[in-house]
């Protein structure tokens, strides 16, 4: 009804159809939740990247619970301020942290990190892991490699065993992939390069 929230991009639905985003809030943006029957409503940080059925919605450093109002800052695994990708309904978040305060146009000056409220934030140890950008309720995340040929993988928080994706795809002469989604039933999503480059 009014220009404050017009320009949303949405970043995540959970199963009971409340979603998480961004979007314009001039002069900037800011984080926002939204319900059906719901208009968007403005949580207290920009770029909300998961939301999980009890409505608590990560983003960058942050966990936020809109029904108490709880904020909580997610502490630091490597040198800069983590940025948290996505919550599951056992409140575990999976994202990543930069390894330097420095430009990360490739993302690869970075490592993938798990919190959860009694273990607290650590890193991720998959060889040249650089994310987790998803985690299913069975506490099993998915994953990208970078520094090299792109690869995916599933990672088990809770034995660190990892799966590297490639051994399931067609080979060709670009290998490279990335994982995007993992859902309850462990089937994964994601993107795969074909033999003619595309």
């Amino acid at each position: 009804s009014d220009y404050d929230l017009r320009e949303s991009y949405l970043f995540d639905v959970n199963n009971v159809g409340a979603a998480c985003g961004w979007a314009t809030d001039l002069p900037t943006y800011s984080g926002f939740g939204w319900a059906p029957g719901t208009d968007k409503t403005k949580i207290p940080f920009t770029l909300a990247r998961g939301i999980n059925d009890a409505g608590k919605i990560v983003g960058l450093d942050k966990l936020y619970d809109p029904a108490t109002g709880n904020l909580v800052t997610i502490p630091k695994v490597a040198v800069a301020p983590p940025v948290a990708l996505d919550i599951n309904n056992n409140d575990v978040v999976v994202g990543y942290d930069e390894t330097c305060i420095c430009s990360n146009s490739n993302f690869v000056l970075q490592i993938p990190f798990v919190w959860d409220p009694v273990n607290g934030a650590r890193p991720v140890n998959v060889p040249n892991a650089k994310e987790l950008v998803k985690v299913n309720d069975s506490n099993v995340a998915v994953g990208i490699i970078r520094g090299g040929a792109h690869d995916g993988f599933v990672y088990d928080i809770a034995t660190g065993r990892s799966i590297l994706l490639s051994a399931f795809l067609p080979p060709n002469q670009y290998p490279w992939n990335e994982a995007a989604d993992i859902n309850d039933l462990g089937v994964v999503v994601g993107k795969h390069r074909g033999a003619d480059f595309s």
